[in-house]
């Protein structure tokens, strides 16, 4: 019973702790997205099961890779296609 308890503790903690990130990530790719030069370009995206990863450039040429873990990103992936310009 208390293996089973601690299992189940850890397991909770751990689903939590990435709750918490994601959201955290998720923040700091939208502050990225409203401090990017327009145009916004979406260079590239990948789908892994349901969620997408993107990859943008922004006026200056930068490019900024947002992973499948942040809501902007599988937003814009499914949104857009590649070479579409993102709006703000």
């Amino acid at each position: 019973m208390k293996t089973t308890n601690f299992i189940l503790i850890s397991v909770l903690c751990f689903l939590f702790v990435i709750l918490i990130s994601n959201n955290d990530y998720t923040e700091r790719t939208r502050l990225e997205f409203n401090q990017m030069k327009q145009p916004i370009i979406l260079k590239d995206k990948t789908k892994l099961t349901f969620w997408y990863s993107v990859i943008l450039q922004d006026g200056d040429g930068k490019l900024y890779k947002w992973g499948n873990t942040s809501k902007l990103a599988n937003s814009i992936g499914e949104l857009y296609q590649t070479n579409d310009t993102i709006s703000k």
